[in-house]
C-alpha cells in the first residue's frame, strides 16, 4: 500500500511524519511493511506520523492515530499509537519498529473505534 491507499476495512496508511526537529514533512511515498518503510522507521530523524482512519460508509477520512516514537528507559525506541475518542486520550503501546507493520496499526485504530 503506499500512503493515501484506502484499504477495504477503511484504514490506510501515514500520510505525514515530522523530522527530528519536529517539522512537518509532506506526504510519504513509502509502500508500508517494505525494508524502506521498516528503514524509515528506524531512522534517528523519524520521530511520529499521522495513520489515517477512513469512515468505509461515508468514503472520507474520520481521524487520524498519531504514531510516535518514545525512548523508554531500557533503552531503545518504542512505538505508541494515540487518539481522542469521547474526549479522553487513548494511548496503544505498538512496540520496536519491526512490530509497526499495516495490519498492526490498522487492527488497533478499529479497536480504538470499536471501545471508545
Amino acid at each position: 500500500m503506499r500512503h493515501g491507499d484506502q484499504n477495504a476495512d477503511g484504514v490506510g496508511g501515514p500520510l505525514a511524519g515530522r523530522d527530528a526537529r519536529g517539522r512537518r514533512r509532506g506526504g510519504l511515498p513509502l509502500a508500508l511493511d517494505s525494508p524502506s518503510w521498516f528503514a524509515w522507521l528506524e531512522a534517528p530523524a523519524t520521530r511520529s506520523f499521522a495513520y489515517p482512519v477512513y469512515d468505509a460508509a461515508h468514503g472520507w477520512i474520520d481521524s487520524f492515530l498519531t504514531v510516535r516514537k518514545e525512548r523508554r528507559q531500557r533503552g531503545g525506541a518504542y512505538w505508541t499509537a494515540y487518539r481522542h475518542v469521547g474526549g479522553r486520550l487513548r494511548t496503544v503501546y505498538l512496540g520496536r519498529a519491526a512490530t509497526v507493520t499495516d495490519a498492526r496499526v490498522r487492527a488497533i485504530a478499529a479497536t480504538v473505534l470499536e471501545n471508545p
